[in-house]
């Protein structure tokens, strides 16, 4: 009936509601992260690819680098924030 489909609704957006705070926080703890890298070539990889949800390959051709390149750096990034 109506109601049981309204119910579900509110539910569903109820838990979206939830999922979007998640996310924000989640978001903003990587942006902590990123931010507390001294390196701006380091800052601006982790950003393009965990932020701004970049594919490899475009942040190889923005940054002039190649895909080795960008890889090997990104390597290093990790391990240092580990």
């Amino acid at each position: 009936d109506l109601l049981t489909i309204l119910t579900i609704i509110e539910d569903t957006q109820e838990k979206l509601r939830m999922k979007s705070i998640e996310l924000l926080d989640v978001m903003n703890e990587i942006e902590e992260t990123i931010e507390s890298i001294d390196d701006s070539l380091e800052r601006c990889i982790l950003r393009a690819r965990y932020l701004q949800c970049k594919k490899w390959e475009q942040i190889c051709v923005e940054l002039n680098y190649s895909w080795r390149q960008i890889h090997r750096l990104h390597s290093n990034i990790l391990k240092k924030i580990a």
